[in-house]
């Protein structure tokens, strides 16, 4: 699918190649694996808030207080581990901006360049993706929003506008095929995101809304 590209300052080369990435031995399921854990200790947060009313004076407050301690503790531990802030989520809404991120891994990246004889007047850039969807409540119909690519130090480079109509099941990682954008050589962005290493880059799918399957429709911007 052709999605619309949203520039951002970047310097790089083009390389005009195909890449094809392994995941690492951590890869999309040890992260999954660790932010299912942060969601967990924030669903235990919000059952606590919930039995405040029905509890001894102040007994729920010192148990809430005590949870996030230790939570604080696990993102402290999640820092060490080169996890950034947007990625620290409860059920997928981060903790800098209330937003809601899923974590992506890219599996294939293609520069196809312009051949006229076959009526392709213009590059394009393809590539895979694999969509870590453990933070979902329940399965979607339908997701608008946009990808985000960032470098080792967490700088997004490159964001892609897209809407995903494939159903997105809880827990089990989608992979989106031949995603693209019409690439502009005089775009640093897009200089950077053929000439990257996709094993070097960081990959969020910042959702604004979601359709569920039930029909109902919540929104995050």
């Amino acid at each position: 699918m052709i999605s619309r590209p949203r520039p951002a300052r970047a310097a790089g080369r083009d390389t005009g190649e195909e890449t094809n990435v392994k995941e690492s031995t951590f890869g999309t399921a040890g992260r999954a694996l660790v932010i299912a854990g942060i969601a967990t200790v924030g669903a235990v947060t919000a059952a606590l808030a919930q039995t405040e009313a029905a509890s001894p004076a102040g007994e729920t407050a010192q148990r809430l207080e005590r949870v996030e301690a230790r939570l604080a503790e696990i993102e402290e531990f999640l820092a060490t581990l080169g996890f950034g802030a947007a990625e620290l989520t409860f059920r997928g809404k981060t903790v800098a901006d209330g937003g809601f991120v899923l974590p992506a891994t890219m599996t294939y990246k293609k520069f196809q360049r312009k051949d006229p004889a076959s009526g392709r007047y213009q590059d394009y850039v393809w590539f895979d993706v694999l969509c870590d969807t453990a933070l979902l409540e329940k399965p979607t119909r339908a997701v608008r929003g946009k990808f985000e690519f960032a470098d080792l130090f967490g700088e997004v480079k490159f964001e892609l506008d897209s809407t995903v109509k494939d159903r997105m099941e809880p827990g089990q990682p989608l992979k989106l095929s031949r995603i693209g954008f019409e690439y502009n050589q005089y775009l640093d962005a897009h200089q950077w995101l053929v000439a990257a290493d996709p094993k070097e880059l960081t990959i969020r799918y910042r959702v604004s809304t979601i359709v569920w399957e039930d029909g109902a429709t919540e929104s995050f911007e």
